[in-house]
């Protein structure tokens, strides 16, 4: 964006300077500008990275914000848990450590992929009623989203960093 206001400028400076008809800017200024969209569009297409990172982080931010959103109205709906997203935005650490731990059956101290499954179940992220649906791919988005050292486990301190995350727009405190 800064970009186009510079090749902008090809056309304005001679104007400031008192050629504001110029036939020599404006040829510049036209060839110059075909030629960075040109270049734009060549590095789009033959730089895909660049964009599958892009939209991989926004699908990440999106499903950290909708977990959250999720979780947030099913805890309303059981007060046993305590309320989420406390006033200023951030999520109450104790109510998701009641919650973890309802999920960890096992009492492992961690989440396996099982118990990602029955988290997504019990409270109902991807049923019917929600845009994902709660198949093996689902749950290993969710699961991959995470666990972040990849050891097939998510920790508490995994579970409220992912969390914390998608509740304040940026990493937990």
């Amino acid at each position: 964006m800064a970009g186009s206001v510079l090749l902008y400028g090809i056309v304005q400076v001679p104007a400031f300077m008192g050629f504001p008809e110029s036939p020599q800017a404006a040829l510049t200024g036209a060839v110059v500008c075909l030629a960075a969209a040109v270049a734009y569009c060549a590095y789009s297409v033959l730089s895909p990275e660049l964009q599958r990172r892009k939209i991989e982080a926004a699908r990440k931010k999106r499903l950290r914000l909708y977990m959250v959103k999720a979780l947030a109205e099913r805890t309303v709906a059981a007060p046993r848990f305590g309320s989420l997203v406390d006033p200023s935005g951030r999520v109450n650490r104790s109510t998701l450590r009641v919650l973890f731990d309802e999920f960890d059956t096992d009492s492992s101290g961690t989440i396996d992929a099982g118990e990602v499954q029955a988290l997504l179940l019990g409270l109902r992220l991807g049923g019917s009623d929600d845009a994902l649906a709660v198949d093996r791919a689902t749950v290993d988005l969710w699961f991959q989203e995470m666990d972040v050292d990849s050891d097939r486990e998510i920790s508490f301190e995994e579970f409220h960093a992912c969390l914390s995350s998608g509740a304040a727009g940026g990493p937990a405190p």
